[in-house]
């Protein structure tokens, strides 16, 4: 067994652990959560640090045998500190029933008599049940497409992430080196997410990928409909459409706004809100995990802060687009979905998996550590004993621990770049090369 083989192994273990500790009555305790989220973050580590450098097929085989034996473990395992699969499941239910799941909130259907034993189960587990959805059409229809593989049964919407996050690896093995492709397949956050609680993300991350690489070979009409899918799945898509659209002049956005009406048009039919109505609701009342959001509504209050981080997310947006319209792909999304994330009310974990595929193709170190302490966020009311935190309230120290660390990552990444630019800008060519 090689040194790779060893660090899948561990990393095996503790993610067979978790499976393992799934299927147990009641609720996980937190510290065996983060115990289990430290042995997979040491695992990938001592992957990266440990492993020998054979021939690159062999190594990128090695890394895909080990990532899929992951993502199998969180296949059969139960969510973990999550309950956000049931709306998934009963979206599915809904689109197949009426063909609307917007319109009308799940709770009522408190009601219905002739409702199946299973989905009764669902429906009385779904958080904020007096809501409609807020999910994108195209995660809609992927729910739709999971009730008809298999009705109620996680295992088919997990089974449909897991062809996405492969299928977006693909695309990264095609494009990074073997390490960057490792600390991308091995990301204890992405399997995490994806394979064990079952967030859509993933779905996103593959057609943003999918767009933008398109873009770079010049095909600007299928970048447009691809950035319109990863848009259909989260807003957050839409960020990357000045990267991805640059060169396509009115045409393309045309394209994409077309895309993204035709995914939204068969519910406009039926008078249904598209989720803007539970959107709007999201946006403008809930915070949870935030850091320069959480500084700004203390000091202004939300209803300035809202509106004032928007308003710098987009300014952000455009100067960055403007003054850097050569930049490269991996530098931009870096820098707007940090940029946006840093601002945004609300930062659950599985937000950052729009990051990661820019955070290991131009490695960054401080977004992987903000990607390992966002896990910190699950500890709040519903897991930690503390009688006087509400449900999803933070102990008083977390977000000053995890945004601690964060900030001293970053601020380290950026004086190491900047002092070995300086260093290269210094030295002569010849003492570069060790002439």
């Amino acid at each position: 067994m090689t040194r790779l083989d060893a660090a899948g192994a561990f990393s095996l273990a503790a993610w067979t652990a978790l499976t393992l500790l799934s299927h147990r009555p009641g609720p996980l305790p937190i510290a065996q959560f983060l115990l289990v989220q430290l042995a997979a973050w040491t695992g990938i580590v001592a992957a990266l640090l440990l492993a020998r450098r054979p021939h690159r097929g062999r190594l990128l085989g090695r890394i895909w045998f080990w990532a899929v034996l992951f993502r199998l473990a969180g296949l059969l395992a139960q969510p973990v500190l999550e309950d956000d699969f049931y709306r998934y499941l009963w979206d599915g239910r809904a689109l197949a029933m009426t063909g609307d799941p917007y319109t009308h909130a799940p709770a009522e259907s408190f009601t219905e008599l002739e409702l199946p034993a299973r989905f009764q189960v669902i429906l009385d587990r779904i958080n904020y049940p007096l809501t409609p959805t807020i999910y994108g059409p195209v995660c809609e229809w992927a729910f739709g497409l999971a009730y008809w593989l298999a009705p109620g049964q996680l295992w088919s919407w997990k089974l449909i992430l897991l062809v996405a996050d492969l299928a977006a690896l693909g695309l990264l093995s095609r494009l990074l080196t073997p390490s960057q492709v490792l600390l991308y397949a091995w990301c204890p956050l992405l399997i995490q997410e994806t394979a064990f609680n079952a967030h859509p993300d993933s779905l996103g991350v593959f057609f943003l990928l999918a767009a933008l690489l398109v873009s770079l070979s010049g095909r600007w009409a299928g970048a447009a409909l691809l950035l319109s899918l990863a848009t259909g799945v989260k807003v957050t898509g839409a960020l990357l459409a000045p990267l991805v659209l640059r060169r396509s002049g009115w045409k393309g956005w045309a394209l994409f706004a077309a895309g993204l009406f035709s995914l939204y048009l068969p519910f406009l039919l039926r008078r249904a809100s598209g989720g803007g109505a539970a959107l709007a609701t999201f946006g403008s009342r809930w915070e949870f995990n935030s850091s320069a959001y959480a500084v700004m509504g203390w000091l202004l209050g939300p209803e300035i802060a809202r509106p004032l981080c928007l308003a710098l997310v987009l300014a952000g947006c455009l100067w960055w687009v403007r003054h850097r319209p050569d930049g490269s792909p991996a530098l931009t999304g870096l820098v707007l979905y940090g940029g946006f994330f840093l601002l945004a009310p609300v930062v659950n974990p599985w937000y950052l998996l729009w990051l990661l595929p820019f955070a290991v193709w131009l490695p960054s170190p401080a977004a992987i550590v903000a990607m390992a302490v966002v896990t910190l966020s699950y500890v709040t009311g519903l897991n930690w004993p503390d009688a006087s935190l509400g449900p999803y309230d933070h102990p008083y120290w977390l977000r000053w621990v995890e945004y601690g660390i964060v900030m001293v990552a970053i601020a380290s990444e950026s004086f190491l770049r900047h002092r070995c630019l300086r260093l290269v800008r210094r030295k002569p060519i010849g003492q570069l090369d060790g002439t």
